[in-house]
């Protein structure tokens, strides 16, 4: 697949930024996969950059490079209203290759190269380079003392950047025993991991066969009785029970 993009922006304070961009994503066979991208920017300075206010400060202590020794000097910070803007552009490729579909492993190379053009950067440190590529930056008495130093942004020539990483990605799931166990039962190929043993609830009680929710043999509930009857299982008790206050009422009656 291809893709596109483009923006123009209008800056009141500033002016008109461009910006562009395209892509590709590609996989001629299975398993290779390339993707490219470009993307081109136009960057503005920002408002503390241009419009910050001039400040100057006496006895600053700075290394200098050009005589190898610490002096006190002006330092010069704040806004430069002479400043552009930057170009940026970013170029990307990237190859992921997976090898084998029935494993989880991918082996993938990333290029990035960054070009800038006018970049946007301070004088953070006098350095001898600095002083040669911006000598109006740094000024110096009569003796070749530095005595003032303007730290304020300024646009470079350009810069450049390239990096190249390269990976592989590997992944396995790791199973437990009972996981491999489970498995291999769906699968037919084993037994079943879970027999012989009792779950909460799966027995009535250990060791009487029932099965969860019936009752023994012994304990099935008798049908109620019928109106004037007398519960089953009780008759006997209750007839020997009435014969013998029948035998002591004879036995007391007097002669």
């Amino acid at each position: 697949s291809l893709n596109g993009n483009a923006a123009v922006n209008r800056l009141s304070d500033f002016g008109t930024l461009t910006s562009y961009g395209y892509g590709l994503n590609w996989g001629p066979i299975e398993g290779v996969r390339v993707i490219g991208s470009s993307n081109q920017q136009d960057v503005a300075p920002s408002a503390a950059q241009l419009g910050g206010p001039v400040v100057v400060t006496p006895n600053v202590r700075v290394f200098d490079f050009v005589q190898g020794q610490t002096v006190t000097v002006t330092t010069v910070t704040g806004g430069n209203p002479d400043l552009r803007s930057s170009s940026r552009r970013v170029t990307r490729l990237a190859l992921n290759l997976k090898p084998w579909s029935d494993k989880d492993l991918t082996l993938t190379a990333n290029y990035t190269k960054q070009d800038v053009r006018n970049p946007i950067q301070g004088l953070s440190s006098p350095t001898a380079a600095f002083e040669a590529a911006f000598p109006g930056r740094f000024i110096r008495d009569e003796d070749g003392n530095l005595i003032r130093v303007d730290r304020r942004s300024i646009n470079f020539a350009r810069s450049e950047s390239e990096n190249i990483r390269w990976g592989i990605n590997f992944s396995k799931p790791v199973k437990s025993k009972i996981q491999k166990q489970v498995e291999a039962f769906r699968a037919g190929t084993g037994p079943n991991p879970f027999a012989g043993l009792r779950f909460p609830g799966a027995n009535g009680r250990p060791g009487d066969g029932t099965r969860g929710g019936e009752r023994p043999a012994g304990d099935q509930p008798g049908t109620p009785p019928a109106a004037g009857e007398r519960p089953a299982g009780g008759s006997s008790q209750a007839s020997q029970a009435a014969q013998a206050n029948a035998g002591e009422g004879r036995g007391s009656a007097p002669g």
